[in-house]
């Protein structure tokens, strides 16, 4: 797929959704010294636009980011990824580290707000890194198993949805 053909996927998989109080980003409960700090580091940011600095914290973060935290992030901020690799790189890279198996059962749990259609368009988008000349020689190994992670969430949700 080329981007042309990802961004209108993009764009019907992950509408923009308002963004959630900054009290509902973290995914732990209270005593988890990490989604202490997010709260910290984004309490001044509560009401107003995310910079794009506090943006790169977030994807930085995703390892603390609740369900709904994270699919607000990729809906606003997934075509980004895609149109601005240069400024986003640190953003692309965490995605992508994320993705792996040494954190699948954490992803499970922040993507189980993810439907379908948001699913598949992930693999469509971890796909074209992979085809890429830039994201695909530096992170081959990581992109793959992002994709057969992915594969099998899409899987899993088809089958739930049955």
């Amino acid at each position: 797929m080329t981007l042309a053909e990802i961004l209108p996927l993009v764009d019907n998989a992950f509408p923009c959704t308002p963004r959630p109080d900054i009290s509902e980003f973290p995914l732990h409960e209270d005593g988890c010294g990490e989604c202490e700090c997010l709260l910290e580091h984004l309490a001044v940011y509560n009401g107003a636009e995310l910079t794009m600095h506090a943006v790169q914290y977030l994807f930085g973060s995703l390892s603390t980011l609740s369900p709904k935290a994270t699919l607000w992030l990729l809906s606003r901020y997934l075509r980004r990824l895609l149109l601005d690799p240069a400024e986003m790189d640190y953003a692309i890279e965490r995605l992508i580290y994320t993705l792996s198996p040494e954190f699948e059962k954490d992803t499970l749990q922040r993507f189980c707000l993810f439907n379908q259609k948001q699913i598949a368009c992930l693999v469509a988008v971890v796909d074209y890194w992979l085809r890429s000349e830039e994201r695909g020689e530096q992170f081959p190994e990581e992109l793959n198993c992002a994709e057969a992670f992915l594969q099998r969430r899409a899987l899993t949700a088809k089958l739930d949805n049955s």
